[in-house]
């Protein structure tokens, strides 16, 4: 999380020019009243703003870091019928582009089941972008397919 955390806030640091980019995590966390000291594993002392990014994909590719949707609620993750799954393959190539707000609605939101499964999944997309979805997004999908959703369009080839 410390590491999400930190390139979040790299990705929010204007950075008109590439030094800004090789500064010390520790310089930046010292600079913020933050003892680094105490959140820096001291493998990280060396490490500069411009590796972070890499880190966390390795992180990730090695699933050390864990699979960020193991904690989505049940509730969350039936399957999809073969006709979504038809009209999902159809709008992939527009949906595609969706997939980082739906990951996020899915690893933040949907770890525990507070809202209806039945719900619109095109309306939380929505309201999570601040836009809205393609028209061509399958009205019929609801939150109960989020999950499979996710990994359906993440593993299609467009």
């Amino acid at each position: 999380a410390l590491l999400e955390d930190s390139i979040h806030l790299c990705l929010s640091l204007p950075f008109g020019d590439s030094a800004a980019a090789q500064r010390s995590l520790a310089e930046l966390l010292s600079t913020s009243g933050e003892s680094e000291t105490k959140v820096l594993p001291s493998a990280l002392k060396d490490a500069k703003l411009c590796h972070l990014q890499e880190l966390y994909m390795d992180l990730v590719r090695s699933n050390e870091a864990g699979d960020p949707l193991a904690g989505v609620a049940l509730a969350y993750q039936e399957p999809l019928d073969d006709e979504l799954l038809a009209q999902l393959r159809v709008a992939a190539k527009d949906l595609k582009e969706w997939l980082p707000v739906l990951h996020d609605l899915l690893a933040e939101q949907l770890v525990v089941d507070r809202f209806p499964a039945g719900s619109s999944l095109k309306d939380f997309l929505g309201f999570a972008a601040g836009e809205d979805p393609p028209e061509n997004f399958p009205d019929e999908l609801e939150l109960r397919h989020a999950l499979n959703v996710h990994r359906t369009l993440a593993e299609l080839e467009v």
